[in-house]
């Protein structure tokens, strides 16, 4: 059997693509084995505008495997969408009026939703991923 060695220069194409390769293995590893998996997504998944159907449709098949919590926001108004038959997973959209503060501990990760008075307005507490 021939066997040909290839050296590769560095910032080439192909040592490009192995670090890229070898970072996409190390953020895997990461998530498999994170205590709690959370999505952030700009717009969440929802019934109604073409955008929140588009999340749902591509992305909550896959996501309803892999994460325990979505933060979201698009809709300036601020609501936790609980967890349904459909999208397995609890959807906190923020409003631009509120603040989210989480708190990660070995046993709960506890979000809550502050007014800009700093008057507490909605939490959400998830325990970690098994």
């Amino acid at each position: 059997m021939f066997m040909k060695m290839v050296q590769l220069r560095a910032g080439s194409f192909p040592a490009k693509m192995g670090l890229c390769l070898l970072f996409l293995a190390a953020v895997f590893y990461a998530f498999r084995n994170a205590t709690y998996k959370i999505a952030i997504c700009h717009i969440p998944p929802a019934n109604g505008w073409h955008g929140n159907l588009e999340i749902t449709k591509k992305w909550v098949p896959i996501l309803n495997e892999a994460i325990q919590v979505m933060l979201s926001a698009h809709e300036h108004r601020h609501r936790i969408q609980q967890a349904s038959e459909a999208i397995r997973f609890p959807v906190i959209v923020n409003s631009n009026n509120n603040i989210i503060r989480a708190g990660v501990t070995d046993t709960e990760a506890r979000f809550r939703i502050f007014d800009l008075g700093g008057k507490l307005v909605d939490e959400l507490r998830i325990v970690p991923s098994k």
